[in-house]
């Protein structure tokens, strides 16, 4: 018997709307299995262009490093990081708002190995 898996189970998108302006875990990855971001998208939601720093911290013990920074976001407009990339277990994306409530950040992850938690 062939067993099926959803998309769902190895796709997840998550949403964060940055509140502050200190950096803000958007998403991390699950402790049982790697995974690879393959979008993130930034969206003004204010009117008023900000800047945004986005970030991967491998997991290890605190080694951060940038993806894009202090990146000018324009109003009401949003701007997406396709580049595909391994996120180890247990490491994660934080993002830093140049100011609180005007961005919101979805990231976009993939599973080979089964479910994404």
């Amino acid at each position: 018997m062939t067993a099926f898996v959803s998309i769902a189970d190895i796709v997840k998108t998550q949403g964060t709307k940055l509140t502050t302006t200190n950096a803000t875990d958007v998403y991390t990855a699950p402790t049982n299995n790697d995974i690879t971001i393959v979008n993130i998208n930034v969206a003004e939601v204010s009117g008023n262009a900000d800047t945004i720093t986005l970030q991967w911290e491998d997991g290890s013990g605190g080694t951060v490093y940038d993806l894009w920074t202090l990146k000018a976001i324009p109003a009401n407009t949003s701007l997406e990081y396709t580049l595909a990339f391994a996120l180890k277990r247990g490491s994660d994306v934080k993002a830093t708002a140049g100011t609180a409530n005007r961005l919101h950040v979805t990231v976009t992850a993939f599973s080979e190995v089964g479910r994404i938690s």
